[in-house]
């Protein structure tokens, strides 16, 4: 360590990084997601940062092809990152701890609605796709639906029907 001490080094590499720290300390802040507003363009929320700070209309950005639509409780956390001072804030991620699914395997792709329980889980480990709905599920296609697989289809319902009338043994 160039003669230094470990105290010294310590000292040395924190006048060095601190600034770094307290500026990113700055630009990335934990709140609690208090409202939504869902109706124009681009989805906006309302986070509580401190006690006594809100902040309001914080765009909150969507990833390529995925959209959510969090209910705002005491538990739902949002990080938020001030992009040009505190004034213009972007919501990164809003997570709801209540809503973790605890036990799943690395790899595992999980999601599930806070409301009703219905989820959908791409489970690596035993190399299968799981849908869970409390209520109905629509397939709707303007074409084909295709149903295929090497060893069988099983059917388990008290009832199923068809519009044509005919299924093929």
């Amino acid at each position: 360590m160039n003669g230094m001490d470990g105290k010294a080094f310590a000292k040395a590499v924190n006048k060095v990084v601190a600034p770094v720290a307290q500026q990113l300390k700055n630009k990335i802040l934990l709140g609690i997601l208090t409202a939504l507003d869902d109706s124009g363009p681009v989805q906006l929320v309302q986070a509580s940062i401190l006690a006594d700070e809100a902040k309001a209309a914080i765009n909150r950005p969507q990833n390529y092809g995925f959209y959510s639509n969090p209910t705002p409780k005491d538990t739902t956390e949002v990080v938020l990152v001030s992009v040009l001072g505190k004034d213009h804030m972007l919501a990164m991620v809003v997570d709801d701890p209540e809503g973790h699914v605890p036990d799943r395997a690395p790899g595992d792709v999980y999601m599930r609605d806070a409301v009703h329980g219905n989820e959908v889980w791409i489970d690596t480990e035993n190399n299968k796709v799981k849908v869970v709905a409390t209520g109905t599920v629509d397939v709707v296609a303007v074409g084909k639906i295709t149903l295929q697989s090497q060893t069988q289809i099983h059917l388990d319902a008290p009832s199923i029907t068809t519009s044509c009338g005919t299924i093929c043994p």
